[in-house]
C-alpha cells in the first residue's frame, strides 16, 4: 500500500510557511493602522526609534524617516529634557516600574520645541520586546 501522507518535513515546512503569512499580514495590518492614525506611533528598543509612522515625523517636522529610524529617541527630545527622558526609558528596559504616560518637550527639526504627551506600552515583538509609544501634541485643541 502506497501512502500519500505528507512527510513531516513538508507539514513542518507548510506550518513555518503559514506562520510567516500571518506575520507578513499582521506586519502589513499594523502598518496601515499606524500609517492613518492622527497621532504619532514609534517603535523603539535600547533607546533607538525602530519605526514612526507619517503623524509621528510630521509632529517632529521630518519629510521622511530616515532622520529618525535607527537614531537616538532623544533626537527628538528638547536639552532641557533629554536627561528625564533617558532615565524614564534606562528604567524601562530594565523592566522597573515607570509612568506609562507622561508630558515632557519635543525637539523639531527647525529647532523649535513644543509639549506633548507620550503614552508608552512594552510590547513584545518577535525579535524581543519594544516600546510602543504614542504622541500626541497638546497644544492641540481638543
Amino acid at each position: 500500500m502506497n501512502s500519500h501522507k505528507p512527510s513531516r518535513s513538508a507539514t513542518k515546512g507548510q506550518r513555518l510557511a503559514a506562520q510567516k503569512k500571518k506575520r507578513l499580514s499582521t506586519d502589513v495590518l499594523f502598518r496601515a493602522l499606524s500609517e492613518k492614525a492622527p497621532g504619532g506611533i514609534i517603535l523603539a528598543r535600547e533607546g533607538r526609534t525602530l519605526y514612526a509612522n507619517r503623524a509621528y515625523l510630521q509632529l517632529f517636522g521630518h519629510a521622511d524617516g530616515s532622520l529618525v529610524v535607527g537614531q537616538p529617541l532623544l533626537n527628538q527630545i528638547a536639552p532641557e529634557c533629554r536627561e528625564e527622558v533617558a532615565a524614564q526609558v534606562r528604567r524601562r528596559e530594565a523592566g522597573s516600574h515607570t509612568p506609562s504616560s507622561y508630558e515632557t518637550v519635543g525637539l523639531r527639526q527647525n529647532g523649535s520645541t513644543f509639549p506633548f504627551r507620550v503614552d508608552v506600552v512594552r510590547i513584545q515583538l518577535e525579535d524581543g520586546p519594544a516600546n510602543l509609544a504614542f504622541f500626541t501634541d497638546i497644544r492641540r485643541p481638543k
